[in-house]
């Protein structure tokens, strides 16, 4: 829908709005949020690496090893005007969300640098970042 890749809002069938709030390149989203509509929110970030302390301010469009931004957080954790009846994006009432579904970018990785020390980093920092008090991994498809 191009409404959607032009950064406006953009009802579905459920009553909920959709905002892209930032493109890799024209037409292919990094980060989305939708409001719910009954004070929550669902957001998706693409990452392509972990999600670690080191790899801070290193985002970059498909490049392997990925990277984040702290500014990019900020905007997903400052949405409050697109949050109908929300005090804080989440709509929680702490703030941040409730959880993370975390999707290894297994493709981006080698098997190796996929380790429990990086698995306990990423929900260290999901929680530090998100306010998230869980974090689920989906399996990686062999």
């Amino acid at each position: 829908d191009e409404a959607i890749h032009r950064g406006t809002v953009s009802p579905n069938p459920r009553n909920a709005s959709r905002k892209v709030l930032k493109e890799e390149w024209p037409g292919h989203e990094a980060i989305t949020i939708t409001d719910l509509n009954n004070g929550g929110a669902f957001a998706t970030y693409r990452l392509l690496g972990m999600l670690q302390r080191s790899m801070e301010g290193k985002w970059r469009p498909n490049t392997g090893g990925g990277g984040w931004m702290r500014e990019d957080v900020n905007t997903l954790m400052n949405l409050t005007s697109l949050i109908n009846g929300a005090s804080e994006a989440g709509g929680s009432g702490g703030g941040g969300f409730d959880a993370m579904i975390f999707r290894i970018p297994h493709g981006w990785l080698s098997f190796e640098s996929i380790t429990e020390v990086a698995l306990v980093e990423t929900v260290a920092m999901a929680h530090e970042l998100f306010s998230v008090d869980t974090v689920i991994f989906t399996t990686i498809p062999f």
